[in-house]
């Protein structure tokens, strides 16, 4: 079974995803991770230094290798899904949760976070997380088998509900939790 993550930044994709691996007996793989690890970059000097279209490039790469093994969570990053052939590839190969967080809790988890590469300062940031919502809700719908809202919620408490979600998902069907 493969698992993939999908959703913004700050919606728990990295630890919900690390819970839910050990509850499904399952490796947990991170594509930025993966990505930083093969470059010896972070992910901010690759997409400072090369650019964020070399970085995607990076990211359809490493999403279509790692995506084939078996048994995985794998955690995707927020940007992944402009790719069409992201949208074609992940629901070919797996089961799609998409870890919904509204803006207001992404404001509250990222507030001290200045290691996200593309996120401005906080003066800009209010406006750049609702501008990446508008464009990028719709594309997350649309490849999700299942979608779970995560604000309020804790990431064991997350991850205990997709384990019984992810059994019993008919990937012809959506599912909003």
């Amino acid at each position: 079974m493969r698992i993939f993550l999908i959703g913004p930044m700050g919606a728990g994709k990295t630890t919900v995803g690390g819970h839910l691996a050990a509850m499904l007996q399952h490796s947990f793989l991170d594509s930025d991770q993966i990505i930083e690890q093969q470059a010896a970059q972070s992910t901010t000097e690759i997409i400072n230094t090369h650019g964020e279209q070399h970085f995607r490039s990076l990211e359809q790469t490493v999403l279509q290798h790692n995506s084939l093994l078996p048994n995985i969570v794998l955690a995707t990053g927020g940007g992944s899904i402009l790719s069409r052939e992201t949208r074609d590839l992940l629901p070919a190969r797996g089961v799609i949760c998409y870890l919904k967080v509204s803006v207001h809790a992404q404001m509250q988890r990222l507030q001290n976070d200045a290691t996200r590469a593309l996120l401005p300062q906080h003066p800009h940031r209010l406006r750049f997380l609702q501008d990446m919502q508008a464009k990028r809700d719709c594309l997350y719908e649309q490849i999700a088998d299942i979608i779970l809202d995560t604000d309020n919620h804790n990431p064991v408490t997350l991850a205990n509900k997709l384990v019984p979600l992810i059994d019993n998902v008919d990937t012809s069907k959506r599912y909003s939790y």
